[in-house]
């Protein structure tokens, strides 16, 4: 298993339906990615079709496609002849259902697709609910995968890839916010940089995450999108940050990509490994399935 990874994560504005231009965008990313380095990239929720909070349904159950399909077989060709591994947001149409999906592929062909288990608001005009994680097997692991609301409110879906041995958590989102006011930028911030940032620290492992910018239908997305992760633990470890920004950021919202290389071997993930006093890990999740029952017993 591979340790060391150059990851790239892209600020994408999305043509509004037309999804052979927003191929042709993503394309072009993955080209200047493949000179930057990057081995993995990673694009936003819906980067095939856009977004809009204030106008959902039509346009994403037209634009939806079946997995393998025209679109995703266009994703593959452009990882195999560039030799990286994608994911890629994109309206799914499977068993008479349209779901809000990633498709993660590698070189060798469709790696993992994964459904949004918690879609957000007006999502539920076009999309079903997801029913499962989605685990990407790389030549650096296990890698997560989750979609913007997924990751913002329900923190049991990134514990669990964690618990499963992933390093790494990949965010493709479409988050509104940074409007030109303080207190929109306030907003975002602690919308979206300090809940992924809390899941970096408290499970110790590497997130990337990639945002739609630019402004569609009535909706201003907040770009924003990042690589952060645990750092090397020196002599002065009481001094030492728990975790940091390793490409893009906050200030970053203009279309580009930015683009880092991490050393997933610092995702020590602690609690999950045995601790010695204990006998045990410090992560119980057998205590935490028998709360979340008896509380479903009172509703």
């Amino acid at each position: 298993m591979k340790d060391k990874l150059c990851i790239g994560v892209v600020n994408f504005q999305a043509a509004w339906g037309n999804i052979p231009e927003n191929l042709e965008r993503i394309r072009k990313f993955c080209g200047q990615a493949k000179d930057l380095g990057a081995q993995m990239v990673v694009f936003p929720e819906t980067a095939l079709t856009g977004y809009s909070i204030l106008e959902q349904g039509a346009m994403h159950r037209a634009a939806a496609q079946e997995i393998p399909g025209e679109a995703s077989r266009a994703v593959l060709r452009m990882a195999k002849d560039m030799g990286l591994y994608l994911a890629v947001g994109m309206p799914e149409r499977k068993a008479g259902k349209i779901y809000n999906s990633v498709l993660a592929v590698s070189p060798g062909g469709i790696g993992a697709v994964y459904r949004k288990i918690h879609p957000f608001g007006r999502e539920l005009l076009w999309c079903a609910k997801g029913q499962a994680p989605a685990i990407w097997e790389t030549p650096w692991g296990k890698v997560g995968i989750g979609i913007c609301y997924d990751t913002y409110q329900f923190p049991e879906l990134i514990r669990y890839y964690a618990a499963r041995g992933c390093r790494l958590y990949l965010n493709c989102t479409a988050q509104a916010g940074q409007a030109d006011t303080p207190q929109a930028a306030e907003r975002f911030r602690q919308y979206y940089f300090s809940t992924i940032e809390a899941a970096a620290l408290s499970n110790e492992i590497f997130l990337a995450s990639s945002n739609l910018c630019g402004q569609e239908k009535g909706t201003h997305f907040g770009g924003g999108s990042l690589v952060i992760g645990p750092v090397p633990r020196t002599a002065g470890w009481e001094e030492d940050p728990y975790c940091k920004v390793y490409a893009g950021g906050l200030e970053n919202r203009q279309v580009g990509i930015a683009v880092a290389e991490i050393d997933l071997r610092l995702a020590v993930r602690t609690i999950y490994q045995n601790n010695s006093l204990a006998g045990e890990p410090d992560y119980r999740p057998h205590l935490y399935r028998s709360w979340l029952e008896e509380k479903e017993e009172k509703f």
